[in-house]
C-alpha cells in the first residue's frame, strides 16, 4: 500500500465527514446560505496568504531542483486558485478589499495557518509537505465526490464554479504532484519521521473540518 493510501485510510472518518457537513452539502445541493459562503471566501482568502508562505518554506528547505520545481509550481498553482476561484467569486458577491481588511481573522483560521507555519519553521521538508497536502488533496477529493454523485452540480449557476475549479486539470495536477512526491519521500525517511508525518496530516485534516465548521457557526 502506498504511503498516501495509508494517509487516506487513516483519515477517512474525517474526510467522509467533510461530505456530510452542512457547508459542503450546501455546495453540493446548491442551497448553501450565501452569507455563509461570503464569510468562508473571506477567511479562505486570508488563509491562502499564509498557505503560500508554507510552500515558500518548502522551497527554502528542499535540497533538489526537483523539489524546488514542485514547490515553485505549487505556489503558482495556489495563486492560480486565488485568481480564478476566489477573486472571481468575491467580485460576483460584492466582497470589497475594505471588507476583507476589516473582517477579523477567525481564531480557527489563525490556529490552522500558524500550525502549518510552525511545521515549516521547525520541521524538515517532508513535514512541510505533510502540512500542505491535506488542504489541496481534500478539496480535490470533495469536489470529485460531489461531481461523481451528481455531475449536474457543477452546472449550478453559482456554486458550480467552486466544484469545477477543484476538479480542473490544473488543480488535479497540483494535487497529484504533491501526492507523488510524498510517496517517493516516504520510502526514504525513518519510521519515526513517518509517524510524525501521520500526526501532521491528521492534525491538518482536523483543521480542515474546523474550517468548514467555522464557515457555518463563525
Amino acid at each position: 500500500m502506498k504511503f498516501t493510501d495509508e494517509l487516506l485510510e487513516q483519515n477517512l472518518d474525517l474526510w467522509e465527514g467533510y461530505l456530510k457537513h452542512p457547508f459542503v452539502k450546501g455546495i453540493a445541493e446548491g442551497d448553501l446560505n450565501i452569507d455563509h459562503f461570503r464569510y468562508y471566501m473571506i477567511q479562505d482568502y486570508i488563509y491562502l496568504f499564509d498557505y503560500v508562505k508554507v510552500f515558500s518554506l518548502g522551497l527554502v528547505k528542499c535540497d533538489s531542483f526537483e523539489d524546488q520545481n514542485l514547490m515553485s509550481g505549487s505556489i503558482a498553482g495556489v495563486l492560480w486558485e486565488v485568481e480564478n476561484v476566489h477573486k472571481k467569486y468575491m467580485e460576483r458577491i460584492g466582497i470589497s478589499e475594505d471588507e476583507i481588511e476589516n473582517t477579523p481573522v477567525h481564531i480557527d483560521n489563525t490556529s490552522y495557518t500558524k500550525y502549518m507555519l510552525y511545521c515549516g519553521y521547525e520541521g524538515d521538508y517532508f513535514d512541510i509537505l505533510m502540512a500542505i497536502l491535506s488542504c489541496v488533496w481534500s478539496y480535490h477529493y470533495i469536489a470529485e465526490k460531489i461531481n461523481g454523485k451528481d455531475p449536474k452540480a457543477k452546472e449550478h449557476e453559482f456554486y458550480g464554479q467552486w466544484i469545477s475549479s477543484y476538479i480542473s486539470d490544473e488543480f488535479r495536477s497540483l494535487k497529484e504532484g504533491l501526492v507523488q512526491r510524498a510517496n517517493e519521500l516516504a520510502k526514504e525517511v525513518s519510521k519515526k519521521q513517518l509517524e510524525k508525518a501521520h500526526r501532521i496530516f491528521r492534525n491538518c485534516s482536523i483543521y480542515e473540518m474546523q474550517f468548514w465548521e467555522m464557515a457555518i457557526k463563525r
